[in-house]
């Protein structure tokens, strides 16, 4: 795979929050890559970093939190050091659209579903208002929201949860951006409902090429639609690599533990598996390997040293000192 195959690369990306209790190192060294045309999904528990990264991707990091070091690479562009308004006009939206876990949230309650649409895609084109309506109505009709016209004209409380979900994603498409974010899309729906938003983003890569980036707790919800998963725990990434091999050989104990928590993974009439403990605080996290106070393979060396990230195959990595190596291609080390 060549470099211009990727379309977002991120390297050693570390961002704090700077408190008066102290310094909390939410995302510590996280690296992992999105190609074109590519679903990749980011789990992990609640507090694992997933959502401080995908904003640090598109710089909505605010006091007191900083992006202290590392590189993103959006489409060849070095986001880090781009102006504030590079970013607003290039970058959010046309660049990259943004799904938030929570649509309520994300749309004004005062403003038609319409007045908003427009004043995004006003944005990044002098287009007159009328013909944004019509880019509006047909993104909509895209993501197979019925009647879409009388649907500009309400406000966001008349929509369920998965129109209004809808409606963020039309508003990625509407502005074509080359890379979707969907931070927990499916948060707060109805079980049905959620199968539905799934099956759109799947749907959407399909026809347009765009690459989809998953943010879920739920390793179950990522695997049905996802190419690769990038596991993620207390700011830092514990495996990477293609969705089969992950869920079928994985190499971490935390990925294992995820997996063996998920019903459709379990073979008929076994319990679930459970993970012991819980996400350590991040303002005094474990020193070594930030999973060894919850993992049964736990050595001294675990406490004490970082674990190597070694290459078990093709695109599939992991950062564990007990990392089975017969199962690997090489069993090396990741040089740098």
């Amino acid at each position: 795979m060549s470099n211009a195959d990727i379309l977002l690369d991120v390297q050693e990306l570390k961002t704090y929050f700077f408190t008066y209790q102290g310094v909390v190192r939410a995302v510590d060294g996280v690296s992992f890559s999105v190609d074109r045309s590519e679903t990749v999904g980011l789990v992990g528990e609640t507090g694992c970093g997933k959502s401080v990264t995908t904003r640090s991707i598109l710089r909505l990091i605010t006091p007191p939190g900083r992006i202290v070091s590392g590189q993103i690479l959006f489409d060849g562009r070095d986001v880090l050091k781009l102006s504030e308004k590079e970013v607003r006009k290039s970058l959010r939206g046309r660049g990259i659209a943004m799904v938030f876990q929570k649509p309520m949230s994300s749309l004004n309650p005062v403003f038609t579903i319409g007045q908003q649409f427009t004043g995004v895609l006003r944005l990044h084109s002098h287009e007159k208002k009328s013909a944004l309506l019509k880019r509006a109505e047909e993104s909509m009709a895209a993501v197979a929201l019925a009647r879409p016209k009388q649907l500009l004209k309400q406000y966001p409380h008349e929509l369920s949860g998965g129109m209004q979900q809808r409606v963020l994603i039309a508003m990625g498409l509407a502005c074509e951006a080359k890379l979707l974010i969907a931070d927990e899309p499916t948060t707060a729906l109805d079980v049905s409902v959620q199968l539905q938003i799934l099956e759109l983003l799947a749907q959407i890569q399909e026809r347009t090429g765009m690459s989809v980036l998953v943010i879920s707790h739920d390793l179950g919800v990522v695997t049905n639609i996802c190419d690769r998963i990038v596991v993620m725990y207390a700011g830092t990434v514990v495996e990477s690599g293609p969705v089969e091999i992950i869920v079928r050989q994985p190499g971490h104990p935390y990925t294992t533990g995820l997996i063996r928590a998920v019903p459709d993974f379990a073979p008929r009439g076994t319990a679930l598996g459970t993970l012991r403990g819980e996400v350590p605080n991040l303002l005094v996290p474990p020193s070594g390997c930030r999973f060894h106070p919850r993992c049964s393979k736990a050595t001294e060396l675990c406490t004490k040293e970082p674990p190597p990230v070694v290459k078990m195959g093709p695109k599939h990595l992991v950062a564990c000192h007990h990392v089975e190596l017969g199962a690997s291609d090489n069993g090396q080390p990741v040089e740098g």
